[in-house]
C-alpha cells in the first residue's frame, strides 16, 4: 500500500511538473526530454540524499511525513488535500530551478506561489483529530513534526524576501531596525514588559543555515523526538550574542519564559501552532481563507493548550519563545500574546513591503538584488546595476548587446531617480491602506504607532533629485 501510494504521488508530480513547464513554452522547448513524462531533470533527495536546495529539502520532508500519516490514517481524507498542494509546490520549485541557477532567485519564485496558497486554519481543524490520535506518541510524533515544518514553510514565505533586498541602501533608521535588537513595550495584567525582537537580517540568514543543516531522522532513519526537531531552530548564534552584548542585553535563553524569564524544560513544553500568516488577514481585513474572524482564530489557537503546561511557539521576529503559563503568565494568549505577536509581525512585514515597493523597479541585472543604489548602463539605458562590481561581471556578455539594445529602443528607459520616486509613492499608498485596515480594536494600537514611525518620514522628505549616475 505504501509503495502504491508513493507511485501515485510520483505520477501526479510528473504531471504537475509538465503542466507548469507548459505555462512557459520557451522553458518547455529547452527541456524536451521531459516531454511525454519520460525523465525528470533532478533526482529526489529522499532517494539520492542530494536535494536541489534547502527549500526542496523542506518540501521533501513535508511530503515524506504526510505519506507516513496517510499510510497510518487512510480514512482522514483532508490529509490528501495537503499532499496534493505540496506536490504542486515542489513541482513548481523544480520548474523554477530550470529557469534560474541562482538559489535565492528560484526560492523567491516558489515562495511567492506558496504565499498565495498557504492554508493554516484547516490544519488546526485536523489537529483536533490527529492531535488526540498522536498523543500517545508524545516524544516522537510525525503529526507534530509536520505541523511545525508546515508553519516554518509559512514563516519562510513571509520573511525570506529580506535576502532579496540590499539592506545597505535602506535609510539609516531602518538599517538599525533590521540589524539590531528592538524592544516592544506591552502592559500585561498591570505589569510593564519589554518584548525582545531579534535582529531581522541575522535571523533570516541563520534560519537559512538551519534549514540547510536540518534532518528529521537520526542515523538509523528513525524520526527524531519532537523537542529536537523544533530545538534545531532556536536562534542561538555567536553574532547575535555579540550584538546583544554591544546593546547591553543579557545573554538570551530561548527556553526562558518570554515575559517573566523563568527557565522551562523544553522536553516538557507543548508546541502550539501559531501561524502569523492566517492571523494577519483577519487583523487587517476581517477574515482569512477559512472565514474565521480574528477573535475566532485566537481562540482556535488557544484551544490547543494544556492548561497546566508551558507552551512554546515560533513567531516572526522573536523566533522560538516559551510562555511558562504560570502566575501572571497564565491565560494570557488570547488577549495579550497573540496580539503583541501580530503587532511585531506587522512591524517586520511592513518594513519588507515598504522596500519591496520602493525598490520594485531597481532590480540589479547581475545579482538580482532590489537595491536603492541601482543605476543604468550609460549607453543603452536598459540595464540596471547596483554596483560597478556587478556591471563589470556582466560586461563580457553585455558589451555584445549594448549597442543593439540602444538602437532597439524598446527597453524601459526611465531615470533611476524617477523610479525611486514612483516606488516611494507606491509605499505611501500601501501605508495609508494598512492604517485603515487595522481591526485589532486597541485604542493605542502599537502596530499603527510603529507603522507611522516606519513610513512617517517618507511623507515629509522631499525626493532628492541627483544627477543620474550612469
Amino acid at each position: 500500500c505504501y509503495h502504491k501510494m508513493f507511485d501515485n504521488d510520483l505520477q501526479f508530480f510528473k504531471q504537475k511538473f509538465e503542466e507548469i513547464l507548459m505555462t512557459n513554452l520557451e522553458l518547455y522547448k529547452k527541456n524536451e526530454p521531459v516531454r511525454g513524462i519520460c525523465n525528470l531533470p533532478f533526482h529526489f533527495g529522499e532517494i539520492s540524499g542530494n536535494y536541489i536546495d534547502y527549500l526542496d529539502k523542506l518540501l521533501g520532508f513535508l511530503q515524506s511525513l504526510l505519506c507516513h500519516l496517510l499510510y497510518r490514517y487512510p480514512k482522514i481524507r483532508k490529509l490528501g488535500g495537503f499532499s496534493n498542494m505540496l506536490v504542486v509546490f515542489r513541482a513548481y520549485h523544480w520548474a523554477a530551478s530550470l529557469q534560474t541557477s541562482v538559489t535565492s532567485e528560484r526560492v523567491a519564485l516558489t515562495l511567492n506561489l506558496i504565499r498565495s496558497f498557504f492554508i493554516a486554519g484547516k490544519l488546526l481543524n485536523l489537529n483536533k483529530v490527529l492531535g488526540k490520535l498522536e498523543f500517545r506518541h508524545e516524544k516522537v510524533t510525525a503529526w507534530n513534526t509536520f505541523m511545525f515544518l508546515y508553519e516554518m514553510l509559512g514563516v519562510s514565505a513571509l520573511i525570506f524576501p529580506l535576502v532579496r533586498k540590499d539592506v545597505n541602501t535602506y535609510n539609516e533608521e531602518d538599517i538599525q531596525r533590521v540589524r539590531l535588537y528592538q524592544t516592544f513595550p506591552r502592559t500585561i495584567k498591570g505589569k510593564e514588559h519589554k518584548i525582545l525582537v531579534s535582529p531581522q537580517e541575522l535571523q533570516v540568514l541563520e534560519l537559512i543555515k538551519q534549514f540547510e543543516s536540518f534532518e528529521i531522522c537520526d542515523i538509523n532513519f528513525n524520526l527524531k523526538p519532537f523537542y529536537e526537531i523544533y530545538g534545531h531552530f532556536a536562534f542561538i548564534c555567536d553574532e547575535a550574542d555579540i550584538i546583544a552584548q554591544k546593546q547591553g542585553i543579557p545573554k538570551i535563553n530561548p527556553y526562558s519564559c518570554e515575559l517573566c524569564l523563568t527557565d522551562v524544560d523544553p522536553e516538557k513544553c507543548q508546541y502550539v501552532f501559531n501561524s502569523m500568516w492566517f492571523f494577519d488577514s483577519a487583523l487587517t481585513g476581517g477574515m482569512n481563507r477559512d472565514k474565521m474572524t480574528w477573535e475566532e482564530q485566537r481562540k482556535a489557537c488557544a484551544s490547543q493548550f494544556d492548561e497546566e503546561r508551558a507552551y512554546i511557539t515560533f513567531s516572526i521576529g522573536s523566533g522560538l519563545r516559551v510562555i511558562c503559563n504560570k502566575g501572571d503568565c497564565k491565560d494570557i494568549f488570547v488577549d495579550h500574546v497573540a496580539v503583541y505577536r501580530i503587532q511585531i509581525f506587522h512591524s517586520i512585514t511592513s518594513m519588507l513591503s515598504k522596500y519591496k515597493l520602493q525598490f520594485k523597479d531597481l532590480k540589479c541585472w547581475t545579482c538580482k538584488l532590489l537595491s536603492g543604489n541601482s543605476h543604468r548602463c550609460s549607453t543603452c539605458k536598459s540595464r540596471l546595476y547596483c554596483s560597478k562590481e556587478c556591471q563589470n561581471k556582466d560586461w563580457n556578455l553585455h558589451k555584445s548587446l549594448c549597442d543593439d539594445l540602444k538602437e532597439d529602443g524598446k527597453q524601459i528607459k526611465i531615470d533611476s531617480h524617477e523610479q525611486k520616486a514612483r516606488g516611494g509613492d507606491r509605499a505611501l499608498e500601501t501605508f495609508a491602506a494598512t492604517l485603515k485596515g487595522c481591526k485589532c480594536g486597541e485604542k493605542d494600537c502599537a502596530m499603527v504607532h510603529d507603522m507611522r514611525r516606519l513610513y512617517g518620514k517618507m511623507q515629509i522628505q522631499e525626493t532628492k533629485v541627483e544627477d543620474e549616475v550612469d
